[in-house]
């Protein structure tokens, strides 16, 4: 009788340590370190802030990955931010998890407002990325540094300086000096109304702008095509060369012109701004509208 009751507290026990074993073993524990944390599926949060625009005429952005918009808002008196924070990992609770590691951090100085993407250097195979949606007054400088994401900004009256890895520039009513730097990716511009600085190393520049009186517009590429419209009464010196590709000017008045299989040069009206075109593999075409 006492070896049976023995054998039975025997066999539930083994069962006991079967049944653990099997829940631990069914049990995914991966931490914020683990190396192979990439999946499908994700969590995401929004943020919002809103800051007083008094004392200030700087935006400053420092994201990593993530779309971004910027919009001027003439006669605004705050700044307002904001978007949303996505993880994307192997399950949801490792993602919802991971979200406190991912910060929007917004910085007011006396002369600048900064914003910034803080989170860890290894993700260990995650996907974080950080969306924003920024309003600014129409007036203030803007500054925006991005790894991955497209990047649009538009009716701003002030500098614009944009420095991109990957992704796609859009901007739009831009009145001040406008700056990009992008390595990979396409830069699309729309009734630009100011000067313009934009260098691409690998993507194509489609540009559409009404140069200001004495203005600048500079576009290079090293691998893709420009595609400049100009009003046909602009007033600047015009040149464009080419390594590798073609350069054609359509319906623009260019006096004194100078031409060779790789270059153009001439003058628009009375000379008295700048367009410099220059793309080593891919070509060039400036139209008058």
């Amino acid at each position: 009788m006492l070896s049976h009751i023995y054998l039975n507290a025997k066999r539930a026990a083994y069962l006991a340590a079967l049944a653990c074993t099997v829940w631990f073993a069914a049990c995914d524990f991966r931490d914020i370190t683990d190396p192979d944390a990439g999946g499908n599926f994700s969590a995401t949060e929004s943020f919002s802030f809103e800051v007083q625009a008094a004392g200030n005429q700087h935006f400053r952005l420092e994201g990593i990955n993530g779309a971004l918009d910027v919009v001027g808002v003439p006669g605004a008196q705050t700044v307002r931010i904001w978007g949303e924070r996505t993880v994307r990992s192997h399950s949801t609770s490792d993602a919802r998890s991971y979200l406190r590691e991912v910060e929007v951090r917004v910085s007011d100085s006396n002369d600048e407002l900064l914003v910034q993407t803080l989170q860890p250097e290894d993700t260990h195979g995650r996907e974080v990325e950080v969306n924003y949606h920024i309003r600014v007054p129409a007036d203030w400088n803007v500054e925006l540094h991005n790894a991955n994401g497209l990047a649009w900004v538009d009716s701003l009256q002030a500098n614009v300086y944009l420095q991109i890895t990957n992704g796609q520039v859009q901007g739009h009513v831009i009145t001040g000096a406008f700056e990009v730097e992008l390595t990979n990716g396409n830069v699309l511009l729309k009734s630009m109304l100011g000067s313009a600085h934009v260098t691409v190393v690998n993507g194509n520049v489609d540009a559409e702008m009404i140069l200001a009186a004495t203005g600048k517009c500079e576009m290079s590429t090293v691998n893709g095509n420009i595609n400049l419209a100009l009003p046909k009464n602009t007033s600047a010196q015009f040149t464009a060369n080419v390594t590798n590709g073609s350069i054609a000017v359509v319906e623009l008045p260019l006096q004194n012109a100078v031409t060779s299989s790789n270059s153009v040069r001439g003058q628009l009206g009375k000379g008295e701004g700048k367009v410099a075109l220059a793309t080593i593999n891919g070509t060039i075409r400036a139209a008058g509208f």
